[in-house]
C-alpha cells in the first residue's frame, strides 16, 4: 500500500502541476497576444516553401512588388475584450475586417462574419508572433510572422 502511494502520489502531483502550468501558459498567450502586430514580410517570404518561392521569382516585377507590399501592409489587432481586427492593402485598395478571437491550448481562433479560421501558435513572445494556418486557408503563406508594434 505504501509503495502504491509512493508511486501514485508523485504522478498525481505531476499531472496537477502540468494542468496548472498549461492554464498559466494559455493565460500568458492571451496576455502576450494583446496588441497590434505588423507582418514581417521578409521573414514570411523567407519561410515559404521552395515551390512558392519559385512562383514569386517568376512573377514580373510589378506583381512581385505588389505582393511584397501587400504582405508588409498586413496588421492584426487583438484586444483584451476579444475584438480582432485585420487590415491590409491589395491591388491599391484598403481592406479591413473585424471579428472575435480566442486561444485554446496552442490554437488561435478568429471569427469574422461567421467564418472561423484557426492557427497553431508556433511561438509567441512579447515582440514576435508566429502562426501556422490550419486547413484549406494556407495558400502560399505556410507561416505568418508578425512583429508587435509599439503602443502609442
Amino acid at each position: 500500500m505504501k509503495k502504491l502511494l509512493k508511486t501514485i502520489l508523485p504522478i498525481t502531483v505531476l499531472f496537477a502541476f502540468c494542468g496548472i502550468m498549461q492554464g498559466k501558459c494559455q493565460n500568458n498567450n492571451e496576455k502576450e497576444i494583446i496588441g497590434t502586430w505588423q507582418m514581417d514580410q521578409k521573414a514570411v517570404l523567407k519561410e515559404m516553401k521552395a515551390a512558392d518561392k519559385e512562383k514569386i521569382e517568376k512573377m514580373n516585377m510589378g506583381r512581385k512588388t505588389a505582393l511584397e507590399s501587400s504582405l508588409a501592409s498586413r496588421v492584426f489587432t487583438f484586444s483584451a475584450d476579444g475584438f480582432f481586427g485585420a487590415r491590409w492593402m491589395a491591388r491599391g485598395n484598403h481592406h479591413q475586417v473585424v471579428g472575435k478571437w480566442r486561444i485554446s491550448d496552442k490554437t488561435l481562433s478568429t471569427e469574422i462574419n461567421g467564418e472561423r479560421k484557426e492557427y497553431i501558435i508556433e511561438s509567441l513572445t512579447i515582440n514576435r508572433l508566429v502562426l501556422l494556418p490550419m486547413g484549406k486557408q494556407r495558400g502560399m503563406l505556410n507561416k505568418l510572422i508578425f512583429i508587435k508594434t509599439p503602443e502609442k
